[in-house]
């Protein structure tokens, strides 16, 4: 994110829209990968902790927008802008190191969850049977007992934490009745092709969970590809063409929509402490309302700039409740295994960036065609 801004202002230095563009992918791909990670790991927190985050990215979107408003009617030159954007990457740095914590007792029982997950690779008995299995060595250990042994079996009763029953998974050798894919993963640990073994059983691995999440996140998944399309195509490439291309305040005029934009994205996803949305669909519909009213209004000019300011602040509101409904209602759904939340989580991030993908496309073939001279 530091790279980015300043490879665009020396592009403006050199007239380079090459550098422009590989500044540009620069930019993109430090913030999908750095989302996707941050979001990822929201959920060692609370799920209200997603309100928090989509805050801080609406507020970001409105100080930047507001930023680059002001240095345009300034008239500051690009360089100086961009120039002046990169040195904030080192306040975000300083913050990142400053974030809260979960409490540690918990971050060490998740770690060990997600090791589980990871050596299993299934969501379903066996990780629940190994889980229960290190839960009870974590207990032994609180009462300073290495070693299973040491316990008479008979002389524990049903009321223990550790019971009789369940002393059976800490006495035997690794081998735990019913679960043939642990046997699996401990066989493999040696002989011959063993290194080999273990890499194709972890590619089948991770494709199988990844589609079991794919699928119990569709939901999730189409309704955020349809709206980041609608509302990216209207927000960049209608906002674009709203207003005559013979108007000398057009590129004034597009900066004050990205404002209002952000202004409504920075509102909606701040509003998960005040209310929340379920019905996510009804968003996507009002969205693609918007679009339709939006590419009427780049092709006939049907509104003066006074009604396209509040409609602009409209689609940043249902687009920054979407975003933040979404992943909150994610990290609330019980039908996802938790050994599958952050592989959910990143492809709710991958379908929101192929929205917004496809609308660049959209807007490239419309600008090419139908509004190319509007």
């Amino acid at each position: 994110m530091l790279l980015g801004p300043i490879c665009i202002a020396l592009a403006t230095l050199v007239s380079s829209f090459s550098l422009a563009l590989v500044s540009i992918f620069i930019i993109g791909a430090s913030l999908s990968f750095g989302e996707a990670l941050l979001l990822s790991h929201i959920r060692h927190f609370t799920p209200q902790s997603v309100a928090g985050y989509s805050s801080g990215t609406g507020l970001a979107g409105v100080i930047a927008s507001l930023f680059f408003l002001m240095m345009t009617y300034l008239k500051v030159p690009l360089l100086v802008t961009f120039a002046a954007i990169s040195v904030l990457s080192f306040a975000f740095i300083g913050a990142f190191f400053l974030l809260r914590r979960p409490p540690v007792t918990e971050t060490e029982e998740m770690a060990a969850d997600d090791l589980d997950a990871a050596l299993i690779g299934t969501s379903g008995d066996v990780s629940r049977v190994v889980s229960r299995r290190n839960s009870m060595v974590r207990e032994l250990a609180k009462h300073d007992i290495e070693d299973p042994e040491d316990i008479d079996v008979q002389d524990m009763g049903s009321g223990d934490q550790i019971n009789a029953g369940d002393m059976a998974l800490l006495l035997d050798d690794g081998e735990i009745s019913g679960t043939d894919e642990l046997d699996r993963h401990e066989r493999a640990r040696g002989g011959p092709g063993a290194i080999l073994g273990r890499i194709w059983d972890g590619i089948k691995t991770f494709f199988t969970r990844v589609g079991r999440a794919a699928i119990i996140c569709t939901r999730y998944e189409v309704q955020i590809a349809l709206v980041y399309f609608f509302e990216f195509a209207v927000s960049t490439g209608n906002a674009a063409k709203a207003e005559p291309i013979a108007d000398s305040h057009a590129s004034e005029d597009y900066i004050a929509l990205q404002f209002a934009y952000q202004f409504g994205v920075l509102i909606s996803r701040s509003s998960l402490p005040v209310f929340k949305f379920k019905w996510i669909e009804v968003l996507t519909a009002l969205q693609a309302v918007n679009f339709v009213f939006w590419n009427l209004q780049s092709y006939f000019k049907l509104v003066p700039m006074w009604v396209q300011f509040p409609g602009m602040l409209f689609v940043g509101l249902l687009g920054g409740c979407m975003y933040v409904n979404v992943f909150y209602l994610l990290m609330h759904d019980t039908r996802i295994p938790k050994d599958l939340k952050e592989i959910s989580v990143t492809l709710v991030t991958l379908m929101m960036t192929v929205g917004i993908s496809l609308s660049c496309a959209y807007t490239l073939v419309a600008d090419k065609l139908w509004l190319h001279d509007k």
